[in-house]
């Protein structure tokens, strides 16, 4: 079987662990998903012939896309009336502080562009054979038999030992795929990337989509560093949640971070990709839209799931994608809006539900991380000008716990 050039197997040890924050768990995992059963009109797709074939076109392949996304999506149930997120202050409050469609735009550049920045080390270090590695990828961009990642792999699993330099080029426009800009960018060093979106951020009008974009390029490359090894975003760009605070709080890194409750939409509609289901997983591989477990020649497997990134990210505006890691891990594709479903997590907005949980000896790192950031947390304005102290606070907390649960359990449902 032709295996591709001897540098794969370094860059591809390299992406498994970068990759692995982030990593689907098989779909055969006991307690893997939700148990719903899958929609009908997901599994209906699969007699449409149409709906089955890949699009080289981008916009078309977003419009049959968006079809399955749209088929294969659920309403929310009852324990998903609250998402949670932990992150560095300026991301929390520029989400809280924007309009969505802004914010949106300044963090899926933030976030693609470091992962291109990141992505540079797949590259061949010497400067001539780099600059004709690219070359090579871009000319890959007009072969519409090429157009999405298990197409690149079978190219390249197919390609012979000996071809190192069409190896090479599939390989960095695998990249391309995932990461749209990536080649052009690659072209540029860091300084005159630097200059480059500094002059366009400035041009830009003020209060623009375009400006929002670029500041979250600059961003971006304000976080890099020559050491970065690798992201965890293999569901895409958007913010990750998860259904209990206590599950993402190894995300609190620092005394600065915080913490952010969000609320779905309150009407019903189906808005969440179930991606742990695996009669969905099973449909979207056979349609060509999530990666099968081992697609030949795909060395991009553990940074995307996706067999066309792009196009899943415009196809899945406006719902969350679930998924598993050692937890369910919900990925917002602008569908909060925010400034007005989401808040500051604090002592006293901390869910009940969650609360003894905390608790639990095997979360008991967990429980001092989080107590001293719930600690740090202005005292709601309702104390007065003499609020109570910090042990007085948490036992009311407890308390007022205590009592919604006896509560809860003697409503009838």
């Amino acid at each position: 079987m032709p295996l591709p050039w001897h540098r794969v197997g370094i860059w591809l040890a390299a992406g498994l662990l970068a990759g692995s924050a982030a990593r689907a768990q098989p779909a055969s995992q006991p307690g893997l998903f939700s148990g719903l059963p899958p929609p009908a009109a997901c599994l209906a797709l699969l007699q449409d012939r149409s709906a089955m074939k890949p699009r080289p076109d981008l916009t078309r392949e977003v419009q049959r896309i968006r079809r399955w996304v749209k088929a294969c999506s659920r309403a929310p149930t009852a324990d998903e009336h609250a998402l949670y997120t932990w992150g560095h202050p300026s991301k929390i409050l520029r989400a809280l502080q924007s309009g969505r469609l802004h914010f949106e735009a300044f963090e899926t550049a933030r976030q693609r562009s470091y992962s291109q920045l990141i992505s540079r080390a797949a590259l061949a270090t010497d400067a001539v054979e780099r600059t004709q590695q690219l070359e090579r990828a871009t000319d890959h961009q007009f072969d519409l038999r090429l157009h999405n990642l298990l197409q690149l792999g079978e190219a390249l699993h197919s390609t012979p030992r000996d071809e190192k330099a069409r190896a090479d080029a599939l390989y960095a426009a695998q990249y391309e795929a995932w990461l749209p800009g990536f080649l052009q960018q690659a072209r540029l060093s860091t300084d005159v990337l630097r200059s480059k979106w500094l002059a366009d951020h400035q041009a830009a009008a003020p209060n623009s989509l375009q400006r929002a974009a670029l500041a979250g390029q600059l961003a971006a490359l304000g976080q890099w560093t020559p050491e970065a090894t690798g992201t965890s975003v293999s569901y895409g760009w958007g913010i990750y949640f998860g259904i209990n605070p206590l599950d993402f709080v190894e995300h609190l890194v620092s005394d600065q971070d915080m913490g952010m409750a969000c609320r779905p939409p309150a009407q019903s509609r189906r808005l969440i990709l179930e991606l742990s289901n695996p009669p969905v997983r099973e449909a979207l591989i056979r349609a060509n839209i999530l990666l099968p477990a081992l697609p030949p020649g795909v060395l991009l497997r553990q940074k995307t799931e996706f067999v066309r990134p792009a196009a899943m990210e415009r196809a899945s505006r406006g719902h969350l994608v679930r998924a598993w890691n050692r937890y369910p891990i919900y990925v917002d594709k602008a569908l909060f809006d925010f400034s007005v479903s989401c808040e500051v997590l604090t002592l006293e907005s901390f869910p009940c539900r969650h609360w003894q949980a905390r608790l639990d000896p095997a979360t008991a790192s967990k429980r001092e991380r989080l107590e001293r950031y719930l600690q740090r947390q202005p005292v709601p304005a309702v104390y007065g000008d003499e609020p109570p102290d910090w042990g007085t606070r948490l036992a009311r907390k407890t308390e007022g716990c205590a009592v919604s649960t006896r509560i809860a359990r003697v409503m009838p449902p």
